[in-house]
């Protein structure tokens, strides 16, 4: 492990230390998840070559961030989300600090700019409990997401595993002028609609659909119910209580170690 990465990781993890206490003192729910909940469980700290952080809130609790707490992070700690400020890609939240610039890895030389260290929260949303609707919600969703992609096609991850047809679809979004027919805007307001629609409590499946893995992370709403404190580099954070069914619906076999070639980091420190 280079000096950067782990540099990046501790970086993270007092960030993960901050919120933990300020979720504690507002009373707000969440979860690690995906490779920040398989870290803790697989070696009780950072994938030795993951640098960034998950965590998950059911939505009640992810609203409340957002509309009530925005402003009382500490100094030098910010929250972005598209309601705050529109040129936000995502329809999550990522808690920033201003005092750690990073530049993601994928945009290569080709951008200039840079982000800042940050943790991801997702929201946790249900889902319809008719398998039918169930299915077509994934469509809409899906759809609107591809759309947003193409808006934003040179921050697609090329280097990310991908069926071919997706590869098609990403060559052409490059290539046609989407920019100029699509409103990223309104599409991230139709999504947080869609999000919002079903209540957590009244769904049997739910999940943080807006993940990596898309509707694979979409699991029994049971699993939200129960939480555990896992140990992570030395201190405790929340996951849910029954991580090995949880894991093995995202990873499969989550202990084995994936080859060299699939073991990917995100950014770079800017010095």
């Amino acid at each position: 492990m280079n000096d950067d990465l782990r540099n990046l990781q501790l970086h993270d993890l007092k960030m993960m230390e901050m919120l933990n206490i300020f979720f504690q003192e507002k009373k707000l729910n969440y979860f690690m998840i995906g490779g920040t909940l398989l870290g803790a469980i697989r070696g009780k700290g950072f994938i030795p070559w993951d640098d960034d952080m998950d965590i998950a809130m059911p939505r009640k609790d992810f609203e409340e961030l957002v509309h009530n707490y925005a402003e009382m992070l500490p100094e030098h700690y910010h929250m972005l989300h598209f309601s705050k400020d529109i040129s936000f890609k995502y329809t999550i939240v990522q808690i920033v600090d201003d005092r750690v610039k990073v530049r993601e890895k994928k945009f290569g030389k080709v951008d200039k700019g840079y982000s800042f260290a940050a943790i991801d929260i997702l929201p946790i949303d249900g889902v319809p409990n008719n398998k039918i609707w169930r299915q077509i919600y994934y469509l809409r969703y899906l759809f609107k997401r591809m759309l947003l992609s193409f808006y934003y096609s040179d921050a697609i991850d090329m280097d990310k595993p991908r069926k071919v047809y997706e590869k098609i679809m990403i060559g052409i979004a490059k290539f046609f002028p989407f920019k100029k027919l699509i409103n990223p805007t309104w599409i991230k307001i139709n999504i947080d609609r869609q999000l919002k629609k079903y209540n957590l409590s009244n769904s049997k499946m739910s999940g943080t659909i807006c993940g990596a893995y898309r509707t694979k992370e979409i699991v029994d709403s049971n699993f939200w119910k129960q939480s555990s404190n896992y140990l992570f580099e030395g201190d405790y954070f929340k996951g849910p209580k029954n991580y090995d069914a949880y894991l093995q619906l995202i990873y499969g076999d989550y202990m084995k170690i994936p080859e060299r070639g699939k073991r990917q980091t995100h950014y770079e420190i800017l010095k």
